[in-house]
């Protein structure tokens, strides 16, 4: 709203439940279904967080980002072409955000309430368990450039953006090249109060900022 309310042109591409808890009536806000429905993607996904098969639930969440991911690119490119200068995005639309954006040649910008960025201070999915640093940015490194990019997933990534005129078709769309070789920029939305910034956020030169909870 802020984005529209400063002259903004936004167009809100977010799942079909979400619609009606958007504002109407707002000049310079268009507002769009995405491919994917919510209960479509927790129908899949809702019987293993009951049994509490991790292994299961990841497959079924990467299944599903297999399945839509040409129809949901081709409709955010739609979506995008011929106005948008940049794309704002959390986590869970990398994969098709940076294959847009990249087909477009406009900026993308990643927001998320997590500390995403890899530090040698901590791997939040480590626990209790204390770890030398070089094996938190070892761990840091395997997800973001291996579990996050199944090989289904990156054949149909490496499908469609071929198709559209991308050169880039072997780049890992969730982290690791994006980090390191482009420096997406990044927004957090958590206070600096509750989570202190690793010191080596700066000193790996990462291209982020933190506004405080959302």
């Amino acid at each position: 709203m802020q984005l529209v309310r400063a002259g903004h042109e936004v167009r809100l591409y977010i799942a079909p439940e979400y619609l009606s808890l958007v504002p109407t009536g707002l000049a310079g806000l268009s507002v769009i279904g995405s491919q994917q429905t919510t209960a479509a993607s927790m129908e899949k996904v809702a019987p293993f967080i009951a049994t509490g098969k991790a292994a299961a639930m990841m497959k079924a969440v990467f299944d599903t980002a297999v399945e839509y991911f040409p129809r949901e690119a081709d409709a955010l490119k739609a979506v995008c072409a011929g106005w948008a200068e940049i794309v704002i995005f959390n986590a869970v639309a990398a994969h098709v955000v940076f294959a847009v954006t990249e087909a477009l040649h406009i900026k993308a910008l990643r927001v998320d309430v997590g500390p995403l960025l890899p530090t040698r201070e901590l791997f939040p999915l480590s626990g209790a368990v204390k770890l030398p640093k070089f094996i938190h940015m070892f761990l840091w490194w395997l997800l973001y450039a291996k579990i996050t990019l199944p090989a289904a997933l990156k054949r149909v990534i490496v499908e469609w953006k071929a198709a559209n005129g991308c050169k880039l078709s072997t780049l890992n769309p969730f982290g690791w090249d994006r980090i390191y070789r482009y420096n997406t920029p990044q927004i957090f939305g958590f206070s600096p109060t509750s989570f202190a910034p690793p010191a080596d956020w700066d000193s790996q030169g990462f291209d982020y900022a933190i506004t405080g909870d959302w």
